[in-house]
């Protein structure tokens, strides 16, 4: 789900960029007969504001701003293109986590509902014959926020949540775990008390070792070319059952004696992370992991030593 969160938030700030294309938009027009049409636009309403302030902008604009106008006019056109843009940066060059760019995207999209609502305030007053009308500029502004808001929303629904296990499910590991238990994988689940002439000694590597979550404990021994499948579904060798962080078919393991490392190949929607990265390994594309790395399923609740 992480990488459909980041996917979301990336579209999401690329399209609240269209913003920009508003501001040469007709936002009014003036129509009088036998003339032809004349059209101001964003951009020019918000020349005519900083010109009420600075003095020496120019505006082609047919009458003055108040000063209350403009500052209506620039927190209603010129700050949502501000945000806009820094919603797009933000959105782009964060992590899947960040939530700055989605409220940065929900406060443009609100400021634009508000100059869509009141843009009856933004006409001017025509002379005899002439009469000013709305263009479509505060429109289009706001169903490009809108669907960047959209795009938010998704992004913060696919935000993985970390899930901590209720206490009335804590009795069923055990269980679980006995029933993961397979000979061929040598699963020692506890340790048991044993003579030391008959405790059987662990290969130095090769070896998958559970060291946080289900399989806590756990040291899976390998041979050259085996695979192990990882997964809430039935069919894999080691199953998560409960765990929702997990996918149905989360990744598959196998070991390489004579390069002395492991192949790894994740098809999870919900990502598998090295040695703490924030970063999910590839998706569908089989990479060689060297001895002594860590992996971590999901929200990393599950993690695993490469041994």
């Amino acid at each position: 789900m992480e990488r459909f969160a980041k996917k979301f938030r990336v579209m999401g700030s690329i399209c609240i960029l269209l913003e920009l294309v508003t501001l040469f938009l007709p936002f009014m027009k003036r129509v009088q007969e036998n003339y032809p049409e004349d059209i101001w636009s964003r951009l020019d309403y918000i020349q005519g504001a900083i010109g009420i302030f600075i003095g020496n902008v120019r505006a082609d604009l047919p009458q003055t701003f108040t000063t209350t106008q403009a500052a209506w006019i620039l927190g209603l056109m010129a700050l949502p293109l501000v945000i806009a843009v820094a919603a797009c940066v933000w959105g782009i060059v964060g992590d899947h986590k960040q939530r700055v760019s989605s409220i940065l995207i929900f406060l443009v999209f609100l400021l634009d509902i508000i100059m869509f609502a009141t843009k009856g305030n933004f006409l001017l007053q025509g002379e005899e014959g002439q009469s000013y009308l709305m263009g479509n500029g505060s429109m289009y502004a706001l169903i490009i926020s809108g669907v960047s808001s959209v795009f938010s929303v998704l992004a913060w629904i696919a935000t993985p949540k970390i899930v901590k296990e209720t206490s009335d499910e804590i009795p069923r590991v055990a269980e679980i775990k006995q029933q993961q238990v397979e000979a061929k994988y040598n699963v020692m689940l506890e340790e048991q008390p044993e003579k030391p002439q008959e405790k059987q000694q662990m290969p130095l590597h090769g070896v998958l070792v559970g060291i946080q979550g289900l399989y806590a404990g756990a040291e899976i021994a390998m041979k050259d070319g085996e695979e192990i499948r990882l997964g809430r579904a039935e069919g894999n060798h080691l199953i998560f059952t409960g765990q929702r962080s997990v996918s149905r078919n989360h990744c598959k393991i196998r070991w390489n004696e004579a390069k002395q490392s492991y192949l790894f190949l994740d098809y999870s929607s919900s990502g598998t992370y090295l040695n703490g990265s924030q970063d999910c390994l590839p998706q569908n594309l089989e990479i060689e992991v060297p001895c002594g790395s860590q992996i971590a399923l999901g929200n990393r609740e599950n993690i695993f030593l490469l041994k």
